[in-house]
């Protein structure tokens, strides 16, 4: 998309943003309608991909088409309901473009928006548990992860500007976020010797928020290193 037309989708994302603010969705917006039908033609066509890897990389080119129309959107910052908006955020979660996601997932938190009716779960809870997925099974992979997104999920999570009731989640989905900060800090307490004290706090939550989370090892280990 062009500099010239991502400005207009922006500016006419937040105008439409605003004006409909009054109502709190974005329903019969013409700008979000055609964003709407867009989004119904694309997801057709990830449906007719199979493999994880090329349903990904499918997303990846299609964000291009979404970017504007979300910062538009953002930038209004008003309560407005948007499943174009919140099929983004999983989307951007699945290509790990962790930085737009938590963007959206402030806003969504902040003005109590909901996920897409094919889900189920809480925004946060969708959050936390798809990115710790993918860290966790990077982390198997012996794989980097992203620890600065681990971090800001915490302060997410203990922020009080958001109402509890935004960040509840199971104990489970909330313990496999420790467990994947807990096994990158034992990871580098592993190959440089720091960062075992971090390792044993953030498992020990883990273990506590849910004692079958699969970290009982990891604890142990990084207990023996933080004592040496």
């Amino acid at each position: 998309m062009n500099l010239a037309r991502a400005h207009f989708e922006q500016q006419n994302a937040k105008e439409t943003a605003e004006k409909m603010a009054v109502f709190g969705e974005m329903q019969n917006a013409t700008t979000y309608e055609l964003k709407l039908a867009q989004l119904a033609n694309d997801k057709h066509r990830l449906k007719q991909l199979q493999g994880l890897d090329l349903k990904n990389g499918l997303k990846a080119q299609l964000l291009d088409d979404y970017t504007a129309y979300c910062e538009g959107v953002l930038s209004a910052g008003v309560a407005v309901q948007d499943e174009v908006l919140m099929t983004v955020l999983v989307w951007c979660i699945d290509v790990r473009n962790y930085e737009l996601a938590l963007r959206i997932t402030k806003h969504a938190l902040k003005h109590q928006l909901i996920m897409p009716d094919n889900f189920s779960r809480s925004v946060a809870c969708v959050v936390v548990e798809e990115i710790c997925d993918i860290e966790l099974k990077r982390q198997k992979q012996d794989e980097s992860v992203n620890i600065n997104v681990l971090h800001d999920l915490h302060d997410i999570l203990s922020d009080d500007s958001y109402s509890q009731t935004a960040r509840d989640m199971p104990d489970e989905v909330r313990a496999k976020l420790y467990l994947a900060i807990g096994r990158h800090y034992l990871a580098a307490a592993k190959s440089s010797g720091q960062g075992a004290d971090l390792a044993v706090d953030a498992l020990s939550m883990a273990l506590a928020l849910n004692d079958k989370c699969g970290g009982k090892s990891d604890l142990a280990q990084a207990k023996k290193l933080a004592a040496a």
